[in-house]
């Protein structure tokens, strides 16, 4: 037996192992999206055609420490941008639920807004799963 071989084939089986389970993580990670922090007026690029900027946020939340009949919610007002066209959507959060909006095979849904920053938000995009009929 050649020196170093068996050290060899476990660092071969190792490698394959992690390579071939980078693959199952991937698309794990692409189902579950990412979240990004998003301000007033930023644009967060999506793909190569695709961005999204955040317009306004409307925040009519009971401050902290204060009794209110209701909590309030945010609403953020988006703009969607593919290529030269774009389209404008809201999400809505009310008591850490939010809706969420679909467009051109991206999900997009409010995660958290800080109750002290009411000028930015935590935004989770993933692609969409479902499959446009030809």
């Amino acid at each position: 037996m050649k020196e170093g071989g068996p050290m060899r084939a476990i660092t071969f089986i190792v490698f394959c192992s992690l390579f071939l389970s980078s693959f199952g993580f991937a698309k794990s990670e692409e189902a579950k999206g990412k979240v990004v922090k998003i301000g007033v007026d930023d644009i967060v690029e999506l793909d190569q055609q695709s961005s999204i900027s955040l317009v306004d946020l409307v925040d009519s939340r009971c401050p902290a420490e204060v009794h209110c009949i209701w909590p309030g919610q945010v609403l953020a007002n988006f703009t969607f941008f593919a290529g030269s066209e774009q389209e404008n959507f809201a999400l809505v959060l009310h008591q850490d639920i939010s809706n969420q909006v679909e467009i051109n095979d991206y999900i997009f849904e409010i995660k958290k807004i800080a109750e002290w920053d009411a000028e930015s938000m935590f935004l989770q995009i993933k692609k969409s799963s479902a499959r446009r009929k030809p």
